[in-house]
């Protein structure tokens, strides 16, 4: 049970030696997040017994990058801070909850938090929802306390700007970036795309599906068809 005896302990060691990186307890008990364990926080302890033992989960702040990064980058370092000792992981994808998300953040049971993300391109904006989830729990296991994890999405997103004028293909389209260096113009190449160009036609300069000779077969033929009976 949690109850104001408890809560004396909790304020009476706060006393003794604050809150410090080696009293992982202190941010868990600082239930009213003003950097301090006292009276305020052992009411709430005391109405523990009423209420039941409602966890808090990590508050992440100082989410990074932002804005627009310049042209040519192709990774990134994703970054966050959260008040207590924790796990992040992040999802591309709005709404997923923290167990299901496949991407970890590399720094573990901190308060710092970091990773890198590659593969980025000019003229993207890029978005990452991040949930974290405390390590209460792992520290201190005889606690039964569980653990918690966010169940909201905390998000970093960040744009990468293109060199205007740069031209860049994608299958068979080239992309030519705009003047705002933000966004791209796409056209569509018949013979495909390659080096920043539209492949040109092969045998000649006709369009795809009329090779010169076939188009000159067929021509004939109609002229034979048209004259030839009235010249008989």
């Amino acid at each position: 049970m949690v109850d104001d005896n408890d809560a004396g302990i909790l304020v009476l060691e706060y006393g003794k030696t604050g809150c410090s990186t080696i009293n992982d307890w202190c941010s868990l008990a600082d239930i009213t997040r003003d950097g301090r364990v006292d009276d305020n926080d052992a009411v709430i302890y005391t109405l523990a017994p009423k209420t039941g033992c409602v966890g808090i989960s990590p508050a992440r702040s100082e989410g990074a990058p932002s804005g627009t990064l310049p042209s040519g980058t192709t990774e990134a370092t994703l970054s966050l801070n959260t008040d207590e000792h924790a796990n992040c992981r992040y999802s591309t994808a709005l709404d997923i909850p923290y167990d299901s998300m496949a991407n970890p953040f590399s720094a573990t049971d901190s308060k710092t938090h970091s990773t890198t993300v590659t593969g980025l391109s000019g003229g993207n904006t890029y978005t990452y929802y991040v949930r974290c989830k405390d390590i209460f729990y792992v520290l201190y296991p005889d606690s039964k306390t569980q653990p918690n994890a966010n169940a909201d999405d905390y998000i970093i997103s960040f744009s990468i700007s293109c060199t205007p004028g740069e031209k860049r293909c994608d299958g068979s389209r080239l992309e030519t970036c705009n003047p705002d260096g933000m966004s791209w113009t796409l056209e569509v190449c018949p013979y495909g795309c390659s080096s920043g160009a539209c492949n040109p036609p092969s045998g000649g300069g006709s369009a795809p599906g009329f090779e010169p000779s076939l188009l000159a077969i067929a021509l004939a033929s109609l002229i034979a068809a048209l004259f030839l009976p009235k010249l008989r």
